[in-house]
């Protein structure tokens, strides 16, 4: 139980970003997937208030980025847990 608080406390300091391809929208993570900030450059929330097709591209867009951000998270708390579980599959972490 020690080593699995240690390793929730290091999930919790470590810190994942997606970024779509452009580099225009970023998602900070930490390993919990608990999201400590989201970067959006302002052209993209200029246009997002120009039509409604611009702003659901913008959602969609701003989704994806923070669904690449979760499974980079996942991936690192899947290995970090797989060292104290010693190889067992965990539900919901592969």
């Amino acid at each position: 139980k020690d080593e699995m608080k240690k390793v929730q406390d290091e999930l919790k300091t470590q810190k994942v970003l997606g970024e779509n391809k452009k580099g225009t929208i970023k998602v900070l993570l930490n390993g919990e997937i608990e999201c400590l900030g989201i970067q959006i450059n302002p052209e993209l929330l200029t246009d997002a208030t120009k039509n409604e097709d611009n702003k659901k591209s913008l959602e969609k867009a701003i989704a994806d980025t923070f669904n690449k951000a979760a499974a980079k998270a996942k991936t690192l708390a899947s290995g970090k847990l797989s060292k104290i579980s010693q190889g067992l599959d965990i539900p919901g972490l592969t």
